[in-house]
């Protein structure tokens, strides 16, 4: 595509860190989207006079790595849309989807890009195959909001469907650099089944099924509890958390606050779409390719409507059983549209502030964040987005 350019910043195409894409930047924010996986990275947003970069890029992104490896691996990076959301080693009805689905590994149609006085959007689509349907993604920016907003939907589906977002966030390299918290939840519960055992070299510290009511009293395997909202922690394990979120809950949100660098970060989406968030906690506990217990002090905060890691045959048979109080799937319909929008935000903080315990809605112009000693900081986000 040629460059375009507005009052709002600028678009253009290019090569980043191994793919191509299309590069969204304005005085406030700087994001790539890629065709290949339809991922979102290594955005940077500002905050005051400096740049920070909540998203991941996985360290073995410029190696040779085999051809059989899943795309979704070999570029694993920022943030993705999961459809269906998991594994899928399991085949649905004849379905062999690959893992976390044909969106996250298959190369989308670009359709357009729009430079406009206040807004920054590119349009991409992917028709799938393993299940006919139409997949449209809006990326956009908004002049002067360090936020970037994202909007997926799906057309032409018939059936059950798992999904998620996947945002990858990276901590600073010390032991409890962030604090993470979410909005309310009913209950939380690790995952049932060990997601890689000792004889292939992965290792879990949490009880395996252990379920809580406090990220900060969380089962251990060996006795004892955690408090899995302090991270990075437990190095040289591989953990993951569901949480399924309060049904009165207005909004669905997931914050990490660094209170050493006096920024936070925040995702905020629809409990309707994704009525439970997954807390995927990388810190070293793989040691098989491409892993080799490098990949550390990552944590996958993911909002979605799935059955755990597993894929969309699990997610199916949970739902609507009492393995999970809130659904696993959507029941799709071929003339219908689901959307799945979500924004996610960097903010400044006093150092006082600590983490986000509250997130207020300030009608369709932000939202407002409570933190510890009653502190409070203002976001503004184009609300209509989410709501």
């Amino acid at each position: 595509m040629n460059a375009m350019t507005s009052k709002a910043g600028r678009i253009t195409s290019g090569e980043n860190q191994g793919l191509d894409g299309y590069c969204l930047k304005s005085n406030t924010a700087e994001v790539w989207t890629a065709p290949l996986g339809g991922m979102t990275w290594p955005t940077k947003l500002k905050l005051g006079r400096r740049w920070v970069s909540p998203y991941q890029v996985a360290p073995w992104w410029k190696e040779d790595l085999p051809k059989s490896m899943p795309q979704i691996l070999k570029g694993l990076r920022g943030d993705f849309l999961c459809l269906p959301f998991g594994a899928n080693a399991t085949p649905y009805k004849g379905e062999q989807h690959p893992p976390h689905g044909e969106t996250a590994n298959k190369r989308w149609k670009f359709l357009g890009a729009d430079a406009a006085d206040h807004d920054l959007t590119v349009r991409m689509s992917l028709n799938t195959k393993v299940r006919t349907g139409l997949v449209t993604k809006t990326v956009r920016l908004v002049a002067g909001q360090s936020a970037l907003y994202q909007k997926n939907e799906i057309t032409g589906m018939r059936g059950p469907m798992s999904l998620g977002s996947h945002p990858n966030i990276l901590f600073p390299a010390f032991p409890g650099s962030g604090l993470l918290s979410t909005s309310p939840f009913d209950i939380g519960q690790v995952v049932p089944e060990m997601m890689d055992t000792p004889e292939v070299g992965g290792y879990h510290a949490l009880e395996i099924g252990g379920k809580f009511t406090s990220l900060e009293k969380v089962p251990l395997a060996h006795g004892g509890t955690t408090d899995i909202s302090v991270y990075p922690s437990r190095e040289g394990f591989e953990d993951a958390v569901m949480l399924a979120t309060k049904t009165d809950s207005p909004l669905a949100w997931a914050a990490v606050c660094f209170p050493e660098q006096g920024w936070g970060w925040i995702s905020l989406y629809q409990r309707e779409v994704m009525p439970s968030t997954i807390l995927w906690m990388s810190n070293g506990g793989r040691h098989f390719s491409p892993w080799n217990g490098r990949h550390r002090g990552v944590m996958g905060v993911e909002g979605v409507c799935s059955y755990f890691h597993w894929g969309l045959s699990e997610s199916v048979a949970a739902d609507g059983t009492k393995a999970w109080p809130v659904p696993t799937v959507h029941r799709l319909r071929a003339r219908s549209t689901l959307g799945i929008p979500q924004i996610q935000a960097v903010f400044e903080m006093p150092s006082d502030f600590r983490r986000v315990t509250k997130v207020e809605i300030e009608g369709d112009d932000g939202v407002m964040l409570l933190g510890r000693n009653r502190k409070k900081v203002p976001l503004p986000l184009d609300m209509t987005w989410v709501l």
